[in-house]
């Protein structure tokens, strides 16, 4: 098939022009529009898009020669069926590319790369540098000033640098993504062959390779090959003064020991390989039988099945799960580190299967591209057959259905899925490095400091070599010696002194080093103050690098799940004004599904005089109870727990560990999640409404409300929002809940919540209230600084805060917001961040329903363990998203940040921030300059006093705030 080469211009960002690059294609292939953002071409393939139209964007290259002029691309709209249409014209009229990267050299399909970024440096650094060299006689503060801009001028530059890099990449995702290969479900000898085999090999010898290897390892050390090469000058006759198994044996013990201690190491990680490799897991065969196997035997296309708390064997595909809803989590925080559960949905043609063993006798093809680095890039199309005369049933799917090797499956009971890739080609083989020799710091000290002490004894053994021919002159001259070789004395003598020399560089060093590494490594693997309940002892893999933890100069900690347990406690409520606080929790029995009506009643009543002990006997108003109701909705609507009744009690699946605390907290209230669908959420409402009208007796207050929109929790959005639709009376409630900064900012009540000025607009809940305008609004006024007021408290202890806010939706503002999100939903460029744009739109103009706080408790002794860690020289930072209020008190409470310490507050603009980090930098050197100078006036002489006389001017503070 003739291939043509399509040159394209690629821009930055900020306008300029990148270098020209070329990409060969096959004549059939499909290119992505030159004008807009590199996208896989499979993107357009998910399962909104194959509901609705689309548009894609094709670009064709018609010339017939290559110096002929580059014919526009054109732009038409393209409907799912016509995506998929083109993805089989794509693979009917192209082979399957090979999988292996020789292979598509060989075929010419690899993609040409050009990696040779311009790293010289913009106009502005060199400016400032410039500046930088004159500033010995000017003002601290503007040296200080001139030294933060070349700072900021360089990471300007490296960030353009890093953004032409990412284009460059992304370029190459782009081409990759056009690579499709083919699975074929069920069909072991059609996938057989063609992919590597599911094996995960973290060891770094062979049984064949192991010898050379090493040896190659070893004589990468300067010091073991001056003993090579000493070895060697000894095997000349005549040259060496001494014995050559001196030098010999020596030489052989080193290798000898530092290889049993690799080999030893190697072996425990083949063993630790061999375990994993070999874990039996559920598959099924064609003819509906499970069978188990081991990992390392599981084929691309095999249907294996995975129960609770396993681990995933390989990349696989959902094909079904024990919720009916197609709906299972997984842990991924060994790949991401993110500790919060991941949603996966299964494909939507077989999620409705019961049965694994029914997925064994489906037959269809698998089109996806071929693998690559990142962890959420994936996009294909399944075709299952129907039989032999019906249309097979095909979908698209993308990471949203894909489970990644070294994930957990967490809170379902089972899922069924259909191997992807496997072994080299999972996405956790591809972002794992291969084991490299590395060398300590010591070890690297050493190997640069070696090679002065040969340049020395080199320089020693020519001096004593002119002497000794110096000597023999003398000696020739008395006329004790009558024939003498010149050259032969100068060469043998050389040599003579250079072996007398060799032993500048002791050869029991490393002996010394292997021993003592290995028993320092089996003391810190049984150290009990290194034990952790449930996950064991400490773990020396390399014990070659354990010296490298004594250089560790900054440790930069997260703080949930690290300087935190991560186990989540509801502490309180302030909802409509009503503040419910964790003392009052603890009196309210924990809610069951099996009261009885009489129990139930009863505990409802209990919550009742509970809100009103709790408000100093204060009895509900309208006002009150309408925001009390919708806060406690809005905590059982907007969030992604799913109740699973199991050994006869309701069992929470989450994803987070808040939202669980949360709605554990709104269940004591009395507030029950009875059923969370795809669709439709269904609650059970703790106690009736002053009017008597919203909650019915005999369903005991049973709602059900229609999902309409949801976008899930971001941490760029920082929070979550649900439409929903109440199918009792109708009405669309809009729900938000996420972090106070950002509900505050789409909110009517921002400036009355932070006291800078009265309410005095209509709230959206208020026209469902009666009564006179002007006293609602005071009364809704009241409610928000009450709700201000727990929040700043709940904040200044330390606990997690998150705003709760909400408002109605009329039915003509929906429908027209609808069809926004519409439009957005088919964008093929900047598709989330136009969903994002059309949800910040309606969620403007939300009342704050109430706040929640949660407490996350801190870890066991970590206040004594972050000070042992500032003892040893250790700087310990803290990373977290919480609000500014909320950080502090943790990092008091840790020991991070206390009353001697100044805290400098770098939040707003760059220029703002770039001058308090100045102030910052003066303040610490001067500070530092101080304490050396009562140093050295405690502890020196009259020349430090003089010193220190003499550096008392302007432009001090530079220098230490350089340094510093």
């Amino acid at each position: 098939m003739q291939s043509k080469t399509l040159a394209s211009k690629e821009l930055f960002s900020d306008g300029s022009e990148a270098s020209e690059t070329s990409s060969v294609f096959e004549e059939s292939s499909l290119s992505p529009d030159a004008d807009d953002e590199p996208k896989p071409f499979l993107a357009t393939l998910s399962s909104r898009t194959l509901q609705s139209s689309a548009h894609a964007v094709v670009e064709r290259e018609n010339n017939s020669g290559e110096d002929g002029p580059e014919k526009k691309s054109v732009s038409r709209p393209m409907s799912g069926e016509i995506v998929l249409n083109e993805v089989k014209n794509l693979t009917s009229h192209r082979r399957i590319l090979s999988l292996t990267p020789q292979d598509r050299s060989r075929s010419g399909s690899e993609p040409k790369r050009d990696d040779s970024p311009d790293n010289s440096h913009p106009p502005e650094v060199i400016e400032a540098t410039k500046q930088s060299t004159s500033t010995d006689m000017r003002d601290p503060l503007e040296c200080t000033r001139s030294y933060v801009n070349i700072h900021a001028s360089r990471r300007a530059f490296n960030t353009k640098l890093t953004q032409r890099m990412n284009k460059q990449q992304s370029d190459e995702a782009r081409m990759q993504s056009l690579m499709l290969m083919n699975i074929f479900l069920n069909r072991r000898d059609q996938n057989q062959g063609r992919f590597p085999r599911n094996v995960y090999i973290t060891s770094k010898y062979t049984a064949w390779n192991f010898l050379f290897i090493n040896l190659f390892e070893q004589f990468s050390r300067v010091a073991n090959f001056v003993f090579l090469l000493v070895t060697l000058v000894q095997l000349i006759p005549g040259v060496s003064p001494f014995n050559i198994w001196s030098t010999l044996l020596p030489l052989i013990f080193i290798l000898l020991v530092t290889a049993l201690k690799e080999g030893y190491e190697d072996l425990l990680r083949h063993r630790a390989d061999n375990v994993t490799n070999h874990v039996l897991y559920q598959r099924v065969t064609p003819d509906g039988r499970v069978k188990e196997v081991p990992s390392c035997e599981l084929v691309a296309g095999d249907v294996v099945v995975v129960k609770d708390q396993e681990n995933i064997p390989a990349d696989m595909l959902v094909l079904a799960c024990s919720d009916s809803d197609g709906t299972c989590y997984v842990d991924t925080s060994s790949l991401d580190g993110e500790t919060n559960l991941k949603e996966k949905q299964a494909v939507e043609i077989t999620k409705k299967t019961d049965a694994p063993a029914s997925l064994g006798t489906l037959t269809g093809t698998l089109t996806c591209q071929v693998p690559c680095k990142e962890l959420s890039a994936f996009q294909g199309v399944i075709s299952i057959h129907a039989g032999e005369n019906g249309a097979p049933a095909e979908e698209a799917v993308d990471s949203r259905s894909l489970l990644l090797r070294g994930s957990v499956l967490r809170n379902s009971n089972w899922v069924a899925g259909v191997i992807v890739y496997t072994g080299r080609l999972t996405k956790l083989h591809l972002n794992t490095s291969a084991s490299k020799f590395k060398f300590s710091g010591i070890e690297t000290s050493l190997n640069s400091f070696v090679p002065k002490v040969l340049f020395l004894q080199l320089a020693l053994t020519l001096i004593c070599t002119c002497a000794a021919r110096l000597y023999d002159q003398d000696i020739l001259a008395l006329g004790l010696i009558t024939e003498v070789s010149p050259v032969h004395d100068w060469i043998y003598g050389f040599l003579t002194f250079f072996i007398l020399f060799s032993y500048f560089v002791p050869m029991s060093l490393y002996v010394v080093f292997e021993f003592s590494r290995t028993v320092q490594g089996a003391f810190m693997e049984r150290d009990l103050d290194m034990y952790v309940e449930n996950e064991g002892g400490m773990k020396v893999s390399t014990s070659s690098l354990n010296e490298e933890l004594g250089n560790v100069e900054f440790i930069l900690s997260d703080k949930t799940g690290t300087l935190t347990k991560n186990n989540m406690k509801c502490c309180g409520f302030s909802m409509g004004g009503y503040l419910f606080a964790a003392s009052a929790f603890e009196q309210v029995p924990a809610g069951k599904a099996e009261l009885s009506d009489a129990g139930y009643q009863r505990h409802v009543e209990e919550v009742k005089a509970l809100l009103t002990q709790c408000n100093n006997g204060r009895e509900c108003s309208e006002l009150e109870e309408e925001y009390v109701v919708n806060f406690l909705r809005a905590l059982l609507l907007c969030n992604s727990i799913k109740p699973v009744e199991q050994d006869g009690h309701i069992v929470l699946r989450s994803e987070s560990a808040d939202e669980e605390a949360i709605v554990e907290g709104a269940l004591k209230l009395g507030w029950k999640l009875l059923l969370r669908t795809k669709d439709s959420v269904v609650i059970q409402e703790g106690y009736p409404s002053v009017s008597g009208d919203a909650i019915s007796e005999a369903t005991h207050g049973v709602h059900k409300f229609e999902v309409l929109h949801e976008l899930p929790f971001s941490s760029a959005r920082q929070r979550m929002t649900v439409l929903v639709r109440d199918l009792w009376n109708g009405k669309i409630c809009l729900y938000s809940k996420g972090a106070d900064a950002k509900i505050l900012s789409l909110s009517c009540d921002s400036d009355v919540f932070r006291r800078t000025s009265h309410a005095s607009c209509k709230a959206p809940f208020m026209y469902t209230v009666e009564g006179n305008l002007d006293e609602v609004e005071i009364e809704r006024e009241e409610m928000l600084l009450r709700i201000a007021a727990f929040s700043e408290k709940q904040s200044q202890e330390g606990y997690r805060l998150l705003l709760v806010g909400g408002r109605y939706v009329a039915a003509d503002e929906y429908a027209s917001w609808e069809k926004e999100l519409e439009k957005a939903e088919k964008t093929m460029k900047n598709r989330e961040e136009s969903i994002e744009a059309a949800f910040a739109r309606i969620e403007q103009s939300m009342s704050i329903l109430g706040a929640t706080s949660v407490e996350d408790e801190l870890q066991d002794h970590i206040k004594e363990d972050i000070q042992f860690l500032r003892e040893g020289g250790i700087t310990v930072a803290m990373a977290t998203g919480d609000k500014k209020e909320t950080a502090l008190i943790i990092a008091r409470n840790c020991g991070l940040y206390t009353d001697a310490m100044r805290a400098f507050d770098l939040t707003g603009s760059k220029r703002e921030a770039l001058l308090r980090l100045e102030n910052a930098l003066d303040f610490a050197g001067y500070r530092k300059h101080l304490q050396r100078l009562a140093y050295e006036k405690k502890n020196g002489g009259w020349w430090s006093r003089l010193r220190g006389c003499c550096w008392r001017r302007p432009g001090l503070a530079l220098g230490c705030a350089n340094s510093y």
